[in-house]
């Protein structure tokens, strides 16, 4: 078995699964979890096609229920998920004798951008953020006292991106048969979608943007607030979080953006480990540099020009001395390239740790 991995269902959990074993060749142990009856059927027609379709060798399946039926709900946030989830697959992947597990999570979702009300603060999952993965690690790895690593091959790609993971396998038409919709209770076979939760939302989008939707029409949504007529509809709440959301996004700076969305800055902490991953890296020509950015070579230099003096207040409202390759480095003959030693930091970890200040 090459991978352990948590199977909800939904999209991306399904197109990492499929996207590894038929373009990635790996047999995988999928870890579902459920709460409801609805969701275990989702799974279980999942696996069922990924068995018939690729090696029945190559995928096996534990299901696990957890439901809090009978018992009286005291928390109503979701901020448990994921540790509920990593314990489910840690457990899993040690008796599979792994040290290691994978979560299939596209990286917008991961991170809880705040779209919305509903999703921000104590209501935000946080289940795949990677600053949460990280603890993870570190505690998992403290109790077992040997190393424990959480993969997740899709932090670096939109829902589109991973949308076309699964047209990329062959199985478009298993599109369908995923579920994202937060309301399980409502779902139908005919309409397996509310389209007015979050989630719902990010499917749309998604499978609009890939150009998927022949292969999940408007009519499987209960509502279609993308392309329907919406006069009088009282269920736009959600879907105009979102455009407010992303019009306000289209005109934040990159500093401004950074200092309003802290939901990115704690993650750089793991854009360092990515980095530390890559043993060198390599020049670029201007030559091959202007053609990947479709530009002539003067107009890269001029841009170049202009990204070195836009840095300049840097130098002086820190007191860091910069040159110009402080950032981007130019080699005589070799072209240009970030400088190796950049370290992106949140923050947080950069402030001085000490105990809290006593109380007068």
């Amino acid at each position: 078995m090459d991978e352990v991995a948590l199977f909800s269902g939904g999209i991306d959990s399904f197109a990492g699964a499929a996207n590894d074993l038929v373009c990635n060749n790996k047999s995988l142990l999928l870890v579902g979890h459920s709460g409801a009856t609805k969701i275990r059927s989702v799974q279980d027609i999942l696996i069922k096609e990924l068995k018939e379709r690729w090696h029945q060798r190559q995928v096996s399946f534990v299901p696990v229920c957890v439901s809090n039926i009978g018992a009286r709900t005291v928390e109503h946030t979701q901020r448990t998920r994921p540790f509920l989830f990593a314990c489910l697959g840690l457990v899993i992947a040690q008796m599979a004798e792994k040290d290691r597990f994978t979560f299939y999570e596209n990286g917008v979702v991961s991170m809880n951008p705040p779209v919305s009300g509903d999703i921000v603060g104590g209501r935000a999952t946080r289940t795949t953020h990677p600053r949460v993965l990280r603890g993870l690690e570190r505690l998992f790895s403290l109790i077992l006292e040997r190393e424990i690593s959480i993969d997740t091959p899709l932090q670096w790609m939109t829902k589109p991106e991973v949308v076309q993971l699964i047209k990329d396998a062959g199985m478009s038409d298993l599109l369908p048969m995923t579920c994202s919709c937060t309301r399980t209770h409502s779902r139908t076979k005919a309409q397996p979608h509310c389209g007015e939760c979050s989630q719902c939302i990010d499917r749309r989008f998604a499978v609009l943007a890939a150009g998927m939707e022949e292969y999940e029409p408007a009519s499987t949504y209960r509502l279609d607030l993308m392309t329907a007529d919406r006069t009088g509809n009282e269920n736009l709440r959600m879907a105009l979080n979102y455009v407010a959301f992303f019009n306000k996004l289209r005109g934040v700076s990159q500093n401004r953006f950074l200092l309003e969305y802290s939901e990115f800055v704690s993650a750089l902490a793991d854009f360092r480990a990515a980095k530390s991953e890559v043993g060198t890296i390599e020049f670029i020509t201007a030559l091959d540099l202007a053609g990947r950015l479709d530009i002539s070579e003067p107009a890269l230099r001029t841009l170049l020009k202009r990204l070195r003096r836009s840095l300049d207040p840097l130098a002086t409202d820190l007191g860091i001395p910069l040159d110009e390759n402080s950032f981007i480095e130019n080699l005589h003959g070799k072209g240009y390239r970030l400088n190796p030693n950049l370290r992106e930091v949140a923050l947080a970890d950069i402030k001085e740790k000490g105990p809290p200040p006593a109380q007068s």
